[in-house]
């Protein structure tokens, strides 16, 4: 009879961690629109995560590159040394602008991963890479 009584509360709990746990992931993600319009306010600390080979073929405007080997060192990195290396400030732990993107999502999801391990916790990932924006940028223009 007890298990009868507990099995609505254990639901309960079970619902709301799992809504809690997409909004909270949900959260993580920038979706293109949203990304365009922190691009042209200039409301953002944008990172490529991928390789200096594959942003010479294209990247999104005021972006920095941080191979996605090198993400956890540099920002591990005192404020100065980050600063001379990449010409822009070091993101700060509670920056709310912190997105990483790469070719299609999968090396910015584990860039935030490692960001979130280092306790930058407000950081972000654009999911569908350069390849959607490129993409939709192109539609835009047609």
């Amino acid at each position: 009879m007890l298990r009868l009584q507990s099995a609505p509360v254990y639901i309960l709990i079970v619902t709301l961690t799992c809504n809690l746990l997409y909004r909270c992931l949900a959260a993580d993600v920038v979706s293109y629109e949203e990304l365009r319009k922190m691009v042209a306010n200039g409301n953002i600390r944008l990172y490529d995560v991928r390789e200096p080979e594959e942003v010479m073929l294209g990247k999104i405007p005021t972006s920095i590159n941080i191979p996605l080997n090198q993400l956890k060192t540099s920002l591990l990195m005192d404020d100065e040394i980050f600063k001379k290396k990449y010409k822009s400030n070091k993101p700060q732990k509670w920056d709310t602008k912190i997105v990483f993107y790469c070719r299609s999502g999968k090396r910015s999801a584990t860039a935030l991963k490692t960001a979130k391990i280092l306790d930058y916790l407000h950081a972000r990932h654009y999911e569908g890479g350069y390849m959607e924006w490129e993409d939709c940028e192109s539609a835009r223009s047609h």
